[in-house]
């Protein structure tokens, strides 16, 4: 379902007087409809990157909602950083997920390479605030096209193209920097012993699939680095869905995510009796409130859990 279908229909409910989400009342011309303010309250934290996301995510959805008065998108960013304070990682807005004209395709799809290209030299770490402004600048891009805004999607692209370049150019110096060091001599001391590990992950994985988003493939290779020599923690799996599809449906394919995150953790060498429960609820607990049939990024996850 597109995102301007998806729009269509939330007015629809709302002309009909059907309640959307348990959101409290909203700023802005959708009042009440939308939860497109509940990341105000929250807080920058963890990794740079992760910090200007949630920053330029969150500018995103004010504007969206005061500006041009779009309740979905404002509502979509809004999530975004939501999830970006608590560290989560984040897809950029998918070409298939926008209804655009075949025309328009080919230039998103060539920024997503890009994009793509920077993560894997590193971005995140060698140029995370330029990385950060890239991937939100994308997803500004990709919506204000949708909306036939032309001004908004210019100044947004433009907004993409310098982040990235400054993102490209600082990785591709930092990596051209990097020396071979000399073999080191056996050390005399012993090597430190390991330290605590991040206790909570979420695995994101693509839309009514079974695989894994490339960022989460860097947060379930950070679990299973983190987990796999503390052998005394128990770990616990929860498998989710969003709501796009049937009840039933989603349940099955949580599960199949559950088996994928649990074999992958096998193929590591982490023994199952370190499982304290794996369970696989579909959309019946969404860590993220959405009407039913709405597709929602931060449901399609799979939580690594070692808080006992």
């Amino acid at each position: 379902m597109t995102l301007s279908t998806l729009k269509k229909l939330l007015l629809a409910s709302a002309v009909a007087g059907l309640t959307l989400a348990p959101f409290g009342a909203q700023a802005g011309p959708f009042d009440g409809w939308y939860d497109e303010d509940t990341a105000d309250n929250a807080k920058a934290a963890g990794l740079v990157f992760h910090q200007t996301l949630y920053t330029e995510y969150q500018k995103l959805s004010a504007d969206r909602d005061a500006a041009w008065g779009d309740g979905v998108d404002a509502e979509l960013f809004n999530h975004k950083a939501l999830l970006a304070s608590t560290q989560t990682a984040i897809q950029y807005d998918s070409v298939d997920d926008r209804d655009l004209k075949e025309g328009e395709r080919p230039q998103f799809v060539a920024g997503i390479d890009r994009l793509r290209a920077v993560y894997d030299r590193g971005g995140r770490d060698l140029a995370p605030v330029e990385t950060a402004v890239a991937q939100v600048s994308f997803d500004c891009w990709i919506e204000a096209t949708e909306g036939e805004r032309p001004n908004d999607a210019k100044a947004c692209k433009e907004k993409f193209e310098k982040a990235l370049a400054a993102a490209e150019a600082k990785a591709n110096r930092e990596l051209g920097q990097v020396k071979i060091a000399a073999p080191e001599p056996t050390p005399v001391t012993p090597p430190p012993a390991p330290l605590p590990p991040q206790e909570y992950y979420r695995v994101p994985f693509e839309f009514d699939k079974t695989t894994i988003t490339p960022e989460g493939e860097a947060v379930l290779a950070q679990a299973i680095k983190d987990v796999k020599d503390l052998t005394q923690l128990k770990i616990a799996l929860r498998a989710h869905a969003d709501r796009s599809g049937p009840n039933d449906y989603n349940l099955k394919l949580s599960k199949r995510r559950a088996e994928a995150v649990l074999n992958r953790m096998a193929a590591a060498g982490i023994s199952q009796d370190r499982l304290r429960i794996v369970e696989a609820v579909g959309e019946n607990r969404s860590l993220i409130p959405t009407p039913d049939g709405v597709r929602e990024q931060g449901n399609r996850v799979v939580e690594i859990d070692l808080r006992q």
